[in-house]
């Protein structure tokens, strides 16, 4: 006898072998057998047997016309049988009432499902209502399909006027807009971002590159609501002094101008004045909520975006012709020593005469002409008495710079200044610490060290940035005094930039209570000790400025490539800096050079420059010729500049950034034109790898490419082969060049574990490394991405949601110690660890079972391990009992041992074993895998794996690993940039490309490994 019956909401046949009570034994066509209820039974039959009555009941069923049998069904619940005999007209055989059961079932549309065999038809309005919202989904697939066709043909269908900015920024994914750009950019493999390019949906990278930036920072517009503001400045005395500022032609925000004064004793009167806002922008008024908001002015080369409005900044700015408010610092210099005998602070308002301009004046004040004492300019005797004393200021500061065990600071000879109209640039060389930037550096630097002073000496808190010359967290920002010893200086409040920076706003309320009530000021500043307002200041500056700055970078290494496109240099002179990191002579871009060589610093080299893209902000160079070599006294002095700490060449210390930045208030006088000082026109890409050995066909650089084009994120990202016993000393290599961040793969997870000097829960947990991130301070963070990169996949991408399943996890090495503790997280209610050797399954279940205890230390399940394999690599690192910080609580139940303890079906199979690379099924009970069943192969290839072949014969769901793979990078990727990137359609890309790819290759191709801990490419 065969029985057709419901289980797990699907339909299958079999035959009875055997009937217990109301339950039946039944073997299905595919050799599994299965206890069937019987009130799961709906058909019990002689003939046809029960595969021919699936296929042939499969197949009739298409002949039904649902909304014909919607008609002839009652309005109320019946059975099945019932309408068979019904629609037939006849008794009907087994196959009708199965077929009959089939479309009922494959249209839930029509009916509705009441119980075992029971059915009731849609109501009619309700089923109109459904059929036409099928008919919109059916009309909006064929305009996807039509915009997908013309997206492959690079045309940009006119739907798309005006939304594409959005489509690449902050799309809606459920826009049939953004469905079809994403499924055109996978057909042709590329991205959509650089299919809009090609399809003209984008004028240029660089809007794209803006559009980005603006997306995520300026959602709303760059633009001001409407503010008024009446400073009471009527009060304020006026200062007996005329002031000069020294700026770019183009700056529009003077923050800083400077008086000097002869006094009657010989001594000098130095003023430095500081436009001062905080006289007429309130804490929590309109104004400053504007300005908390935007934190900083950014720069950009040709454009800026104010933190403050313009008609408040013209109210404050030091410009000529006028008296401005200003907060003043006052310092008596001896005229002999330059020794500052005293200072003083004070509101007032400052007579402006001058705003002197470095386009200007550069050329005339040198060096030269100053000691000459020649040269016609204004302002020419006050320049005359502070150069000498900008020149004590520097030697001090340099001798206490060398008594915090640093070296004396060394200047690149040149800044550059951009100028854009339009699509064009021009970039012009400006020297760099000129006698004019040597003064205005000099002054702010002893202005925010003074006014540091002050505030520490009334008890008033302030934003102070300290610097270390040795140890982690080298350079920080906070609210208590400390020294920077990068500048030389025993404290250093940003106070010198209130146009244009909030901390220094910020500061400048805490000084005007200071000079104004003295002793008093502690109890009227805004601001107290440890306030909670202060703090979040801090900590929204500091990130915010970051990603301004690296912004700025960005976009000036971008107008670097155009000029090169633009002139059209397929040929350029660099400088070597370190390794394979050059300098371009003519344009502030350092590039990496693949196969460069061993040169001394300062090697001077020519370059073919085979390829620029401007989307990723990258260009592709290779050497032609070494034109010549430094002498050792060069090579000696170039050395100098090597501070200590520093994180890479290429990127200015912190000294160039606070001395040049932060004194001279350069940022908004060349940022205008191109070249803010706030950040580094010489700034490469950020350096990241993939080391391991193999590692030349790992798809890792071509993953996180896609992330960065995808983001805007500016990165490097290449292969790095390493000798077999010599990782240490290539990770150190890297990172000592500048290397920002590593993934790591076979055979080196055990030793990059023991490399990195901290470790993630999920690292401790798995006792294996596929990430590194080089901290700012040097430090070195080890993290396991594999099992983060399995559940996202799952859960993500396979839309399987694993809280409350039964997983089984075949294999107990590496790679399933790296995603068991994620798996556990994502709630799964029962995780049973089978392994041929059974031990090590057992080991690894108890380590895991040790975490349901928070901070439960990992039993040591390899103590022995010396060398990783594909199949197990990381068993074992972390061991001797490493306490597992951060470790979370889990309540599902772990199970370990031989293919004995799985038994039953499972809702997800994993198959964390290397097996698949040689063609071999891991050990377990093929019963494990139903229907319902997802099956997951860690590796992936191009023809499904032989687990994904056993899966499909039982008729389970099976996926490979190639999403673990793009998932475990996006999480690398948002641990190394704070970014996450959309992985699916990167998947979608890589899935494609691979496809195509394979076209061209024998069927045979070989496997590839994709996890980090079983694989040779993360």
């Amino acid at each position: 006898m065969n029985v057709f019956f419901e289980e797990s909401g699907s339909f299958k046949a079999g035959t009875v072998l055997s009937k217990q009570g109301d339950a039946f034994q039944v073997e299905l066509p595919g050799g599994r057998r299965a206890k069937v209820r019987g009130k799961d039974v709906l058909l019990e039959f002689e003939a046809p047997t029960p595969a021919e009555l699936m296929q042939q009941a499969d197949a009739e069923a298409q002949d039904i016309d649902p909304e014909f049998l919607w008609e002839c069904a009652p309005a109320d619940e019946f059975a099945f049988g019932a309408l068979a005999d019904e629609y037939f007209g006849t008794k009907p055989n087994a196959i009708k009432q199965a077929a009959l059961v089939l479309r009922m079932h494959a249209s839930p549309v029509y009916f509705r499902k009441k119980g075992r065999g029971q059915y009731q038809r849609a109501p009619e309005e309700q089923l109109r209502a459904a059929l036409a919202g099928l008919e919109r989904k059916r009309q909006q697939a064929l305009v996807q399909e039509g915009y997908e066709n013309e997206l492959k043909a690079h045309r940009l269908p006119e739907s798309f006027a005006g939304k594409v900015i959005g489509l690449l920024t902050k799309p809606d994914k459920n826009s049939i807009e953004y469905k079809a750009l994403e499924a055109a950019a996978a057909a042709l493999g590329t991205s959509p971002a650089r299919l809009m390019l090609d399809a003209g949906g984008v004028a240029s990278a660089r809007v794209l590159h803006e559009a980005r930036f603006l997306s995520e920072y300026f959602p709303y517009g760059t633009g001001f609501a409407p503010v008024t503001i009446e400073p009471r400045l009527d009060d304020l005395p006026e200062g007996d002094v005329e002031a000069f500022s020294i700026d770019d032609v183009t700056t529009t925000e003077i923050d800083d101008a400077f008086s000097v004064r002869v006094l009657p004793d010989g001594r000098i009167r130095v003023g430095i004045h500081i436009a001062a806002p905080a006289l007429g922008i309130q804490p929590g008024d309109a104004v400053d909520q504007i300005a908390r908001n935007r934190l900083s002015t950014v720069y950009m080369p040709g454009d800026k975006i104010t933190m403050l409005p313009d008609p408040v900044v013209e109210i404050f700015t030091l410009k000529e012709g006028g008296l401005r408010p200003a907060l003043s610092l006052y310092i008596i210099v001896d005229a002999s020593t330059h020794e500052i005998v005293a200072t003083e602070t004070r509101a007032e308002k400052v007579f402006v005469r001058s705003n002197l301009r470095h386009n200007h004046l550069d050329a005339l004040v040198t060096e030269e002409t100053l000691d000459a004492g020649t040269g016609d300019y204004p302002h020419q005797a006050e320049i005359a008495l502070l150069w000498p004393l900008a020149k004590v200021l520097y030697e001090r500061r340099q001798q206490t710079r060398i008594g915090f065990g640093l070296k004396r600071e060394v200047q690149r000879n040149n800044d550059f200044n951009f100028y854009i109209d339009g699509e064009h640039v021009t970039i012009t060389p400006r020297r760099r610490g000129s006698p004019l930037d040597s003064i205005v550096a000099e002054l702010a630097i002893v202005a925010n060290s003074t006014w540091g002073a002050l505030l520490a000496e009334y008890g008033v808190p302030g934003i102070y940035r300290a610097q270390r010359s040795f140890g982690p967290n080298r350079t920080r920002m906070q609210t208590t005094p400390a020294p920077h010893e990068g500048l030389g200086v025993a404290q250093y409040a940003w106070s010198t930039s209130p146009l244009r920076r909030y901390v220094d706003l910020v500061n400048q309320w805490q000084l005007l209570a200071c000079a104004q009530h003295g002793v008093a000021g502690k109890l009227v500043a805004p601001f107290k000790p440890k306030d909670a307002e202060l703090y979040a200041v801090l900590q929204g500056f500091d990130e915010t400025y970051a990603a301004y700055a690296d912004y700025q970078n960005k976009m000036e290494a971008f107008w670097c490539l155009r000029w090169l496109k633009q002139e059209q240099r397929d040929r350029v002179v660099a400088t070597v800096i370190k390794g394979d990191l050059v300098r371009l002579e003519e344009i502030p871009l350092v590039l990496h050079v693949p196969a460069l060589g061993v040169h001394p610093r300062g090697t001077r080299v020519l370059l073919d420059v085979v390829s620029i893209d401007e989307l990723t902000v990258e260009a592709s160079t290779r050497l032609v010729q070494v034109l010549d070599a430094p002498v050792a006294s060069d090579v000696a002095e170039a050395d100098e500049g090597e501070d200590e700490g520093d994180e890479g060449e290429g990127v200015k210390t912190e000294v160039e950034v606070d001395a040049e930045a932060e004194a001279q208030a350069q940022a908004q006088a060349q940022a205008e034109t191109g070249t803010g000082e706030a950040t580094d026109t010489d700034l490469a890409p950020d350096r990241y790898v993939v080391i391991g050995n193999p590692v030349a066909h790992s798809k890792s650089p071509w993953i996180h490419a896609r992330f960065a084009e995808q983001t805007g994120e500016r990165i490097d990202y290449e292969h790095l082969l390493a000798p077999v016993d010599g990782f240490d000393e290539a990770a150190r290599a890297f990172i000592s060049a500048g290397g920002r961040g590593l993934n790591v793969t076979v055979p080196f997870k055990l030793a990059a574990y023991r490399f990195a000097n901290a470790h993630s829960t999920r690292a401790a947990a798995a006792g294996a490394v596929n990430t590194l991130k080089v901290d700012a301070d040097g430090s070195i963070l080890g993290d396991n991405t594999d099992g983060i990169g399995l559940v996202n996949d799952i859960e993500r991408n396979l839309h399987v949601r694993l809280a409350g399943k039964r997983v089984l996890l075949l294999g107990a090495g590496g790679a399933a110690r790296g995603v068991a503790l994620p798996l556990l997280e994502a709630g799964v209610r029962e995780l049973v660890i089978v392994n041929r050797t059974a031990s090590k399954a057992v080991d690894l279940a108890a380590a895991m079972t040790a975490l349901q205890v928070a901070g439960s230390e990992i039993p040591n399940l390899d103590a022995d391990a010396s060398a990783e394999t594909e199949a197990d690599a990381g068993a074992g690192a972390g061991a001797g009992g490493d306490a597992i910080p951060g470790a979370h609580v889990h309540t599902g139940t772990i199970v370990g041992g031989g293919a004995e303890v799985a038994t039953g079906a499972f809702d997800v199979v994993i198959n964390a074993t290397a097996g698949s690379l040689g063609g071999e099924l891991p050990s377990f009970d093929p019963e494990a895998l139903t229907p319902d069943t997802l099956a997951y192969d860690m590796m992936y290839a191009a023809h499904p794996t032989v687990f994904m072949q056993l899966a499909q014969a039982r008729g389970a769901r099976a996926a490979d690993g190639l999403g673990m793979l793009v998932e475990q990078a996006a999480e690398s990727f948002h641990i190394w940039r704070g970014v996450r990137p959309d992985s699916a359609s990167v998947l979608a890309e890589l899935r494609a490309m691979l496809a195509r790819q394979q076209a061209a290759l024998p069927a045979q191709a070989a496997v590839t490994a994709t996890t980090a801990t079983a694989s040779p490419a993360p």
